[in-house]
């Protein structure tokens, strides 16, 4: 019996996989001394360092897993071998392979108006991606200021809602799984019932209107 495991990394990461064997007869004896294959399933998935190896001492087998630029599940297939190249057992090591880290987007001056407390914050510009093109999920947090941000994940309209507190400006950072990437500056007014959320690069800020629209 070949015991896999799951793997979380990002793209072009280098995955360590060791595998345990154990055999299903237990009158078998050990160690077993066989050989080990590793191959890799789906397009853009990477490769193993080691396609071919043999189980040690203690019935183990290891290889890097080198990610390629695909996002999404990829799989690592085991094979142990006979000497005269019988399969005597199979094994598969899954991995949820997520974006890289971002090489372009940014958030540039926006507004956005509504009579409730709920605002509707847009990112005008493409959304974050790594440099396979792949999108990353994302999200935006007040560092400080009158307002909390809700929601992480990148939709299909690149846009985040702001539960806006208070009135006044602040700070913001644009958060990727791999960190604060873009700290800007936002401010909240509010005009005739209408609330307004306005979020500007912080190189901007002179740039952006003091008042309410």
């Amino acid at each position: 019996m070949v015991q896999g495991a799951e793997a979380v990394d990002s793209v072009e990461a280098a995955v360590p996989i060791r595998i345990q064997l154990t055999p299903e007869d237990a009158s078998v004896p050990t160690p077993l001394r066989v050989r080990v294959a590793f191959s890799v399933e789906g397009e853009d998935c990477g490769e193993p360092s080691v396609a071919l190896t043999s189980s040690d001492e203690n019935d183990q087998a290891a290889t890097t897993w080198s990610l390629g630029s695909h996002v999404g599940s990829c799989q690592l297939d085991i094979r142990v071998l006979a000497d005269d190249g019988t399969i005597l057992g199979l094994g598969v090591v899954t991995a949820d392979v997520v974006a890289g880290q971002p090489v372009a987007g940014w958030l540039l001056p926006g507004e956005v108006a509504t009579d409730t407390d709920t605002l509707s914050f847009d990112v005008f510009d493409t959304p974050l991606e790594d440099r396979f093109a792949n999108l990353l999920h994302w999200g935006i947090q007040v560092v400080e200021g009158p307002a909390i941000v809700l929601g992480t994940d990148l939709d299909e309209e690149a846009s985040r809602t702001l539960v806006a507190t208070g009135v006044g400006g602040g700070l913001l950072d644009v958060v990727t799984p791999w960190g604060t990437w873009l700290r800007a500056g936002f401010d909240v007014c509010e005009e005739g019932g209408s609330r307004w959320v306005r979020a500007f690069r912080l190189a901007d800020s002179t740039a952006v209107r003091a008042s309410c629209p």
